[in-house]
């Protein structure tokens, strides 16, 4: 049968576009036309002749390919865009300048001019989120005699601490100094550095915006120098400068300043401050000291050496008298009843001494005279019978 057909056959009558199956079936060919009443738009691929269609009803995703406009993207615009400057002098790496349409803002690594003169955003990077190195505090170029360097002002805003290191074949001081202005270099932090001692790693607390280094060279010109600055995000807990006495030389302690109280002698309720010293002699009214003395291994001692007297031997009798005289430099005292007659001897340091009173020693006994019976008086002794001894150690 062939395609199209007519209205009314037999009388005849329109004819309309039609296409036939091939089971002797017309489908009628419609053009499709929108559009309100008594209008219509037929339906092409050309503008102002597409359907119509609300995306927010339908909820559809319609794929888009190429740059989007601001107005495209919101309803209201944000004058806000990065544009890429002039090359930067390292192949491939271009600067970026942000703008909200008035001004324009350079991204950097860093900028110590006030914001009026210089609008930039200041971004910093660390290769591994923990340490960064100064490039402009860091030096191997050996000094001459009493050579100096000095390093360029670093900013390091986002850290809280530097480490130092260096490695010389000569002495030398190293200073870390800080400034408020980068004009005026204010606090200064000075490590003496001993070749003696290899590599060392000097680390102080950032205490103010504006940091640089200064090394000067003792009185022989280097041959070898090796200075390299760190900045920490963050502090770590005890290594501040190495200390090299009874403690392995690459131990690390923190630096600290203590300041010592005591209650005043005699168990008062004041309280004094106390200085610790080698030696002491003053009374503690005038000098409240903690007197120490350094062993050889190491070790700390609160005794101190004193200076004995030569020994000597009192004869004491059946009445009572002076075995020892009174000693203002006493710092102390050993007694011993060396009688051969099995004579027994009391002792007194308060007045004449009374037979089996008070402290009594019998043949070989000894007296030694401790913090709690301590007296630089004079002892008076008596004896059970005529002909005994006492011998004598004192200590001053």
């Amino acid at each position: 049968m062939a395609d199209n057909y007519i209205t009314n056959p037999g009388a005849g009558g329109a004819t309309f576009a039609g296409d036939e199956d091939g089971l002797a079936v017309q489908w009628p060919l419609i053009k499709l036309a929108w559009g309100q009443l008594d209008t219509f738009n037929i339906l092409a691929d050309a503008a102002g002749k597409r359907m119509p269609v609300n995306l927010a009803e339908v909820n559809v995703t319609v794929p888009v390919s190429g740059p989007l406009t601001d107005v495209q993207i919101r309803a209201t615009p944000v004058p806000v865009s990065a544009n890429q400057g002039t090359a930067a002098a390292v192949a491939g790496a271009w600067p970026i300048l942000l703008t909200d349409g008035t001004r324009t803002a350079t991204v950097k690594a860093a900028s110590t001019a006030s914001v009026a003169a210089d609008l930039a955003l200041v971004v910093t990077s660390s290769p591994n989120g923990l340490l960064t190195v100064s490039t402009n505090n860091s030096s191997t170029a050996s000094l001459g005699i009493s050579g100096v360097f000095t390093g360029t002002t670093d900013t390091p805003d986002s850290f809280t601490q530097v480490q130092i290191s260096v490695f010389s074949d000569q002495n030398g001081t190293l200073a870390a100094q800080f400034s408020i202005d980068n004009a005026n270099w204010d606090e200064s932090v000075s490590f003496p550095y001993v070749s003696a001692n290899g590599g060392t790693n000097f680390e102080c607390q950032i205490r103010a915006r504006f940091f640089r280094i200064v090394y000067t060279n003792g009185v022989i010109a280097q041959t070898l120098f090796r200075l390299k600055t760190l900045f920490r995000p963050a502090a770590p807990s005890g290594d501040s400068v190495a200390l090299r006495d009874d403690i392995p030389a690459n131990a690390h302690a923190q630096l600290t300043r203590s300041l010592m109280f005591g209650p005043t002698a005699g168990g008062g309720s004041t309280y004094a401050q106390g200085t610790v010293k080698a030696a002491s002699t003053a009374a503690l009214a005038t000098d409240p000291a903690l007197v120490v003395a350094i062993s050889p291994n190491g070790t700390v001692s609160s005794k101190t050496d004193l200076a004995p007297a030569s020994p000597t031997t009192a004869a004491v009798g059946v009445a009572s008298g002076s075995a020892v005289a009174a000693n203002a430099s006493r710092k102390g005292l050993h007694l011993r009843n060396t009688s051969t007659s099995g004579q027994r001897l009391s002792l007194s340091m308060n007045g004449a001494a009374v037979l089996d009173s008070g402290i009594t020693l019998y043949p070989q006994d000894i007296f030694e005279m401790n913090e709690y019976d301590f007296d630089l008086g004079v002892i008076n002794a008596i004896a059970s019978a005529a002909a005994a001894s006492l011998a004598v150690q004192e200590f001053a």
